[in-house]
């Protein structure tokens, strides 16, 4: 309820949610004096607000404003009297000297100590000087927050780590709405005394609120306060674009790897194996062939490598600074392979395209999580997966178009990469860096009124303080790479290796990027076969689109759960038909309506992805990473996706002429491995602000094992 009401024996206490508070010692003078005097009042304290300047009291002695509670350091003999025996809810913070983390949330504590002295008592101990308490209260990390409540500690109250003010707040509320705050008959007492005070203030109580146990706290949400402004969506609608880049490569090289005029300038042993081939031989081994493979693969490998650079360039000089670089860097590779005349510029080309990618899928999840709202967080973070599946779309129709071309039409597919790279590049010019990244450069002013700007409001005290604080705690580690080993970041480091190793393993890339291949493999034709990467292209589009409006709606986990349902039934269904087609041997043909059939399936396939791993594989775990290992932490992520993106472009064709058509139960039986994954491992972080997700980790079953501050804590 949002009115409480407690009375003490000697000094009593009726407290309003109002503005202003005032101590009054007065001789209580009304009809009901003899029904309390057993209660042997001779002061009552008054909290009230603007409506009590008639208060209907006679021989008022005084009146003063009183600036009582704030925050008390005690000694452990005292712990006794001043915790246990208190007859009101107190906050104990164990602390140290030497504690980074303690000193910054110092300003936080004090400031809530003196916001809820009506309703709590907030006392610090020094950890140090407090063996026995540490070893009773099992004090591990510090700083430790618990709630005692008549001399006993409040069940599930113990928070270690630092905490900031939004959240402190958050937290003392969800535990003082379980806990009453006074006897129900020092209530009830409360009760008839508020029936004198209806000149002061409405209340609403009755006897029945009071035995029920006591008045409950109505605390805030601890909501920021923002809305979902234009700027904020056109921002992060420029930024995703980035994905263009990743998504018109993923699908251009493909097709661009299907046309005879570029087969027979760069890979001839390849052109004549196929030509060949249609005279009859195993269709699994016509396109197997390392440089064939080396040329789709090595731009992977160079993103791999430039991610690590772009992980201390955007910590350094932002998010945007990195989109630039990568946009700029991107545009010479496409120049230099749409000019290429022999393998080695063409090569050149690729690699340059790689470090392009590797900044660009570095900074730009990022730049997205750290702009978006928390409620719209996942659907605008998954726009860059959208740019990535219409680059593809655009690659796609492009291939299309230019195989019709009689020359130099692979030049101009690939040149065309071209277009996305300066998208992206005017794009990062114009685009205002993130708050996190001022406050991490010390451009404090200037990213409150960036914030205030993405959120639309002038009031973002609460949020700002949260990222002055979190960057403030980031700054106290020195070594993000060494402290993301660390046994508390060990469920961000998971995450941020399998869940993009698994994303790879669901043979995703062999569709996208050797689709007109692999098309042509199972009998279609030149046209027919880009045509079906266009159709999976379209479904690719759609399906993303579809996880864009479902993704902060249902969650993360059930997107991944239902995806990798149906991608392992059309894994197990592909496979089974390319085995009772070509069978071990690889000799036989598609008959057309068991061809279409074999496409359908794989555009169900597609679909399941799209709207599950693809976009929520980039998605989970830019936004688990708290500020001190984000950069580090994005990094790895983007570099696990790179290598195995790699390994899976350099080795597929040769896996398919070797594993036939078991490549795709094996595809299958990783889909089944992550899939459990997801099921037993990966918490639901919908709608939770970034700079408090770890709390997840917490209250999981398995990871919170790991969460124990230990010295890890101790900066």
């Amino acid at each position: 309820m949002a009115t409480m009401a407690s009375v003490a024996t000697s000094t009593s206490r009726i407290s309003y949610p109002m503005t202003h508070s005032f101590n009054t010692t007065c001789n209580f003078a009304s009809p009901f004096r003899s029904s309390f005097s057993s209660l042997a009042w001779k002061k009552v304290r008054f909290s009230i607000g603007n409506r009590g300047r008639k208060l209907g009291f006679r021989n008022c002695s005084t009146l003063r404003i009183s600036c009582g509670g704030g925050l008390t350091e005690i000694k452990e003999d005292e712990f006794s009297d001043v915790v246990l025996k208190s007859d009101r809810p107190v906050l104990v913070e164990f602390v140290a000297t030497w504690c980074g983390p303690c000193r910054l949330i110092g300003p936080a504590m004090e400031s809530v100590a003196e916001e809820y002295k009506e309703k709590i008592t907030v006392v610090k101990i020094d950890h140090d000087a407090s063996p026995k308490l540490i070893e009773e209260y099992k004090v591990y990390g510090l700083p430790t927050l618990i709630l005692f409540k008549d001399g006993k500690e409040v069940p599930d109250s113990k928070r270690e780590g630092a905490i900031t003010k939004v959240k402190l707040k958050e937290y003392l509320d969800g535990l003082l709405k379980t806990v009453s705050i006074a006897p129900a008959w020092i209530c009830l007492s409360g009760y008839v005394t508020s029936r004198l005070m209806t000149q002061v203030h409405d209340t609403h109580l009755s006897p029945h609120d009071c035995l029920s146990g006591g008045f409950a706290v109505s605390g805030g949400s601890g909501d920021y306060e923002g809305k979902v402004t234009a700027f904020v969506i056109m921002t992060c609608l420029v930024a995703a674009t980035g994905g263009l880049l990743f998504g018109y490569d993923i699908g251009i090289s493909g097709g661009v790897t299907s046309m005879d005029e570029f087969l027979l300038k760069f890979f001839p042993n390849v052109y004549h194996k196929e030509k060949n081939l249609k005279e009859g031989g195993s269709q699994y081994c016509k396109f197997n062939d390392h440089m064939l493979q080396l040329f789709t693969s090595s731009l992977y490998l160079a993103a791999l490598v430039a991610s690590f650079a772009a992980s201390i360039t955007t910590k350094a000089f932002g998010r945007k600074i990195s989109m630039l670089i990568g946009g700029l860097i991107f545009l010479v590779g496409a120049v230099l392979n749409g000019a290429a005349m022999n393998l080695g510029v063409l090569i050149l080309g690729r690699l340059l395209l790689g470090v392009g990618i590797g900044y660009a899928n570095q900074s730009v999840p990022v730049y997205l999580s750290e702009m978006a709202p928390p409620k719209l967080r996942g659907a605008l973070n998954v726009c860059f997966q959208m740019a990535v599946t219409l680059g593809i779309l655009i690659a796609n129709l492009v291939n299309y178009g230019t195989s019709t071309m009689k020359k130099n039409g692979w030049r101009v597919s690939l040149v065309l990469a071209a277009v996305p790279a300066v998208v992206m590049t005017v794009g990062a010019v114009f685009l205002p860096d993130t708050p996190n990244s001022l406050i991490d450069r010390g451009q404090k002013e200037k990213a409150k009124t960036m914030l205030q700007k993405i959120r639309g409001t002038s009031n973002v005290d609460n949020e700002f303080e949260d990222l002055i604080i979190a960057s403030d705690m980031s700054k106290q580690v020195e070594n993000p790479w060494g402290n993301i080993m660390r046994p508390r970041y060990r469920p961000q480091l998971t995450i941020a290796v399998l869940v993009p190793f698994f994303q790879q393993l669901t043979g995703i890339n062999v569709i996208m990027f050797y689709a007109p291949v692999l098309f042509k493999t199972l009998g279609f034709g030149d046209g027919a076969a880009l045509m079906t990467a266009v159709i999976t292209g379209l479904v690719n589009v759609f399906a993303t689109l579809m996880s864009i409006f479902t993704v902060d709606r249902f969650g993360r986990r059930p997107l991944f759960l239902v995806g990798g349902t149906l991608m392992l039934i059309c894994q197990i269904a592909v496979g089974s038909i390319i085995a009772s087609v070509f069978g071990v041997d690889g000799l036989g043909t598609f008959s057309k309506g068991l061809g279409n059939i074999t496409v359908a399936i794989i555009c169900v396939y597609v679909a399941a992805f799209a709207w599950s791993w693809g976009p929520l594989g980039w998605l989970v775990p830019s936004e688990v990473m708290p500020m001190e290992i984000r950069s580090a932490g994005q990094s790895i992520n983007v570099s696990v996706n790179m290598f195995f993106t790699f390994i899976i472009g350099q080795i597929f064709l040769t896996m398919l002429c070797e594993m036939k058509f078991g490549l795709f139960f094996f595809f299958g039986g990783f889909v089944v491995i992550m899939t459990l994954f997801i099921l037993f491992f990966l918490p639901e972080t919908k709608g939770i602000p970034i700079e408090d997700v770890t709390r997840v980790w917490k209250s999981h079953w398995f990871w919170k094992k790991y969460m124990p501050a230990d010295d890890s804590t101790h900066v």
